[in-house]
């Protein structure tokens, strides 16, 4: 129980008197500040019982200012010594009985024969006798929540046991705000008015701190460092006290340590996961042994998938996946790639949920890593996934370590899934023509690019060369000449495009 001005006043041989304060003999004390300055608070920290013989104050104007200090710093209450000693007031002086009435002070007189050290003594002792019961609380409450978190509904019980220790309210939830465990405090609409501190706490993984009218309530993540696998929301009307604070980290411990045994990727998990989604992705298994890995994976005939195609020289790539998307939810599957060192494939059931968590995962793996990503397609369509993603990754860069698909121009796809020395003997074989114009040939084939890229159109092309238009028609019809066909065909102005961006690729 903490000390009280109330039990000061309570205190055997002390013999204080209230004078004033009367509405606040509640207020708790803290320490006992012994102090005899105009303004004691630069050593006080708020909650202080302040003993003092008032000897400075020797003027009423000095009273005012004195009382507004101690009021602003949260003074408990003023112990004023009284009696014939020593310059000592023998009585309060009527502007600090004012003045301390005023502003609520409790102001205690204490006689000149009562020694300061009871008073002092006390307080600590009484302090320490607080601390230890609490100490012995906390102590107790830790072993029952010990004992439930056993029990084989043990998230559950801890959560309940929780709300009960506190005096409060307690859920169990996803990163995502899917209630798993609550008591039968916590509501659905308090739990509904947290989806933004959720969201803090899945990015930040520190805990969150949230005021309102309905009280107080924090919210807590469960697992190991960088994984927040669950998280722990609790609250009540009132602000949370030393022992609900002990309470809860017992908790926070207890079910961290559950959620990270049960949730985490252990390396049984990754292996297989390995194996099967191999075989998922292989193109000599048979329609039943894929079939039977998807259902070891858990991916069903009408599952959205997407692949993520990461090239990183992390080893344990599995784990830092399932790491960045399990607080969204999103199931993963991560496979080493067996056709090339350090490129792995990552199966991804929840398409497109989690985009940002791209750029996480690349930040987890390290600046050197390379990702493509595919677009969503139904589990049928994985093998087309898998190459949509491979294609964007040969495109990823340093300047741009990331790239979609859905981003690749067709002529970039072409150039993604043929061979490169194919698709340069191609490109030579397309512009050979323009090896006829020999010092002209760069000049020529910037003209060629600039008609192609307006479309056709005059006067855009020639602007955007700086010639005019009658200059650029003799030009086209010379480079019409040298290939032996109009650009009036579709089927010419595909190829010479194709053949102008792989030149710009392989001078890259």
């Amino acid at each position: 129980m903490s000390v009280t001005v109330r039990s000061l006043l309570e205190l055997e041989d002390a013999n204080l008197t209230l004078r004033t304060g009367v509405e606040n003999v509640e207020n708790v004390v803290r320490w006992v500040h012994v102090s005899e300055m105009l303004d004691p608070t630069p050593w006080m920290q708020g909650g202080e019982f302040v003993l003092t013989t008032g000897f400075r104050l020797t003027d009423d104007a000095l009273v005012p200012p004195y009382l507004d200090r101690l009021a602003a710093h949260g003074v408990a209450g003023i112990g004023f010594s009284t009696g014939n000693y020593l310059g000592m007031h023998e009585v309060i002086p009527q502007a600090l009985l004012i003045g301390a009435a005023e502003r609520g002070i409790p102001l205690l007189e204490v006689p000149i024969d009562t020694p300061w050290v009871l008073i002092s003594e006390y307080v600590s002792r009484r302090i320490a006798d607080e601390q230890n019961q609490l100490a012995q609380r906390a102590f107790d409450a830790q072993r029952d929540l010990t004992r439930v978190a056993l029990d084989a509904q043990g998230h559950a019980r801890v959560v309940t046991t929780l709300a009960s220790l506190i005096n409060g309210w307690a859920a169990l939830t996803t990163p995502m705000g899917r209630t798993i465990a609550a008591s039968n405090a916590a509501s659905s609409d308090l739990l509904g008015e947290l989806d933004q501190d959720l969201a803090r706490v899945r990015e930040s993984g520190s805990v969150a701190s949230v005021s309102g009218p309905q009280g107080m309530t924090s919210l807590h993540p469960l697992g190991g460092p960088l994984s927040v696998r669950q998280v722990l929301i609790v609250g009540k009307t009132e602000a949370f006290d030393a022992f609900d604070r002990i309470v809860i980290a017992s908790a926070v411990s207890l079910l961290s340590f559950a959620s990270e045994q049960r949730l985490r990727l252990t390396g049984q998990q990754a292996a297989a996961a390995d194996v099967l989604g191999a075989t998922l992705l292989s193109t000599t298994a048979t329609a039943a042994q894929r079939a039977g890995a998807a259902a070891g994976l858990g991916i069903g005939p009408r599952t959205s998938v997407q692949v993520i195609a990461a090239m990183t020289a992390v080893e344990d790539v599995a784990q830092v996946v399932h790491d960045v998307f399990s607080p969204h939810e999103v199931p993963t599957i991560s496979i080493r790639d067996r056709t090339q060192t350090n490129r792995h494939i990552v199966i991804l059931q929840t398409p497109g949920a989690a985009s940002d968590d791209v750029v996480t995962l690349r930040t987890r793996l390290g600046e050197d890593t390379r990702i493509g990503v595919s677009d969503a397609t139904l589990v049928v369509g994985l093998e087309k996934a898998r190459r949509q993603a491979a294609v964007a990754l040969e495109h990823a860069s340093n300047s741009a370590p990331i790239v979609a698909f859905s981003e690749l121009s067709s002529v970039d796809v072409v150039l993604g899934v043929a061979r490169p020395e194919d698709a340069t003997a191609v490109s030579r074989t397309l512009l050979a023509p323009f090896d006829s114009f020999h010092s002209d040939r760069e000049e020529m084939l910037r003209t060629a690019r600039a008609f192609l890229e307006a479309n056709g159109r005059w006067e855009p092309a020639a602007r955007a060369l700086g010639i005019h238009r009658q200059t650029l028609v003799k030009r086209i019809a010379s480079i019409e000449g040298r290939l032996g066909a109009s650009f009036d065909s579709a089927d010419v102005r595909m190829s010479l495009w194709f053949a102008l961006q792989e030149r710009d690729t392989r001078s890259i």
